[in-house]
């Protein structure tokens, strides 16, 4: 699976220009980390629904479809609209498929879009 859609970052460069894709990229690694940092410890079924439908929302405005797509499978579970997910493996894939989505998009940012992204999350892959 694709891990990234970089047809919609592109749509979203041509959007709102360079500079404010960088802003943008920046203010969601910056949300993310932070999110799926504190995934493992939320409790409560409503509660991690509503976490992973937040990172779903999130990824899925940015391109990041591998990310959307398992937390959609998991909030999914949870709202009992599919198979309950074991939360604690599931917030495990969901660190490792961020990170795996953090590490490209950083990385090929500059390149396929011509964006430069801020220092402080440039640096922090």
């Amino acid at each position: 699976m694709q891990m990234i859609d970089w047809n919609r970052l592109n749509a979203l460069n041509h959007d709102f220009g360079a500079d404010a894709l960088g802003d943008v990229v920046a203010l969601f690694i910056e949300e993310m980390d932070e999110a799926v940092l504190q995934l493992p410890a939320i409790d409560g079924v409503s509660a991690r629904a509503d976490a992973l439908h937040m990172l779903k929302g999130t990824a899925a405005n940015l391109g990041l479809v591998a990310l959307a797509e398992l937390c959609a499978l998991g909030e999914d579970g949870l709202r009992g609209n599919a198979d309950a997910p074991d939360f604690p493996a599931l917030a495990g894939r969901v660190r490792t498929t961020y990170a795996a989505s953090r590490s490209e998009l950083l990385r090929q940012t500059p390149d396929r879009l011509g964006v430069q992204l801020h220092p402080s999350v440039a640096n922090s892959g």
